[in-house]
């Protein structure tokens, strides 16, 4: 049995795993529950399994469809220093929410994933009723200074390859270092995310890092400050009070550029609050996805 089967098991939920072909890509996803569909996108590289404590509550109330986006997971891999985020990402994942048919449709992105559902509600080409921002890409433009080093793509892919070579100590090493409370990693979370980094082509976080952080990169494609006006969505910003990566007073000054946004902020948390405090989390998005 894969560490992918051995995280689904622990959802106790009647949850599949799926797979679809968009844009040249196949893409791996989950889907359970019922209702309106709710379409849940993770972060950087770590593919759906990082929502493995959120989606048995969500899917009481909505059809959820947790991706691996490109480059991640099970879906195909691809080279991040490479990449084109808008075509392989975003046209990917609209490519995928229209192959479920005509409708309405509610968004979950975290990080990077928080990114590709602002891009999507900016593009206009699907109906989408609700957006949650967890820690989300593009609000903010910020490198931590212990990041710096992986902005230097050489650096990057020696660090890589020697003291963070992708193994299951390593990488669960870099999923406990954006938590606040680095014991909120659990053994079969960790080995999920070493078996999802090692699924067909290496997908290291290092190497998706520096795409995103490389010099100018955020400020040219990434950070869309100067366009969420254009955004009517109601939208629900998530931040962690620790989150050295997505620093809550940063996203506030961005808050008053969305027209129907609001922000909540979960204590001792970091970049994964939905790992950390996942009851918190879960009723926080409930209530909004669920109330008018």
């Amino acid at each position: 049995m894969s560490f992918e089967d051995k995280l689904v098991d622990t959802l106790g939920v009647d949850a599949k795993i799926k797979r679809a072909r968009i844009n040249g890509y196949e893409i791996n996803y989950l889907e359970a529950g019922s209702g309106q569909p709710l379409i849940m996108l993770h972060g950087l590289n770590i593919g759906w399994g990082q929502w493995y404590k959120n989606i048995a509550d969500l899917s009481k109330s909505f059809r959820v469809y947790a991706l691996d986006m490109p480059g991640s997971g099970g879906s195909t891999k691809f080279n991040f220093a490479a990449c084109d985020m808008e075509r392989d990402l975003v046209e990917t994942i609209e490519g995928f929410i229209v192959g479920l048919g005509p409708g309405s449709f509610s968004v979950i992105g975290h990080s990077v994933g928080g990114w590709v559902a602002l891009r999507l509600a900016l593009r206009g080409n699907i109906s989408i009723s609700k957006i949650v921002l967890s820690n989300p890409l593009g609000l903010v433009d910020h490198v931590p200074i212990r990041h710096m080093p992986i902005t230097i793509p050489f650096l990057a892919k020696f660090l890589s390859r020697t003291v963070m070579k992708a193994s299951k100590k390593s990488m669960k090493s870099f999923l406990a270092s954006v938590c606040h409370d680095p014991s909120s990693v659990s053994e079969v979370f960790s080995n999920y995310y070493y078996e999802s980094v090692h699924r067909g082509k290496l997908s290291h976080p290092f190497m998706a890092m520096n795409r995103l952080f490389r010099p100018f990169a955020l400020q040219r494609e990434f950070v869309l400050t100067p366009d969420l006006k254009n955004i009517n969505n109601q939208v629900l910003v998530i931040t962690g009070s620790h989150d050295f990566l997505v620093p809550h007073r940063k996203v506030q000054q961005a808050m008053n550029l969305l027209k129907n946004g609001r922000i909540v902020l979960i204590a001792e948390t970091g970049h994964v609050p939905f790992i950390e405090r996942p009851r918190e989390w879960n009723n926080i998005v409930q209530d909004f996805l669920l109330n008018t």
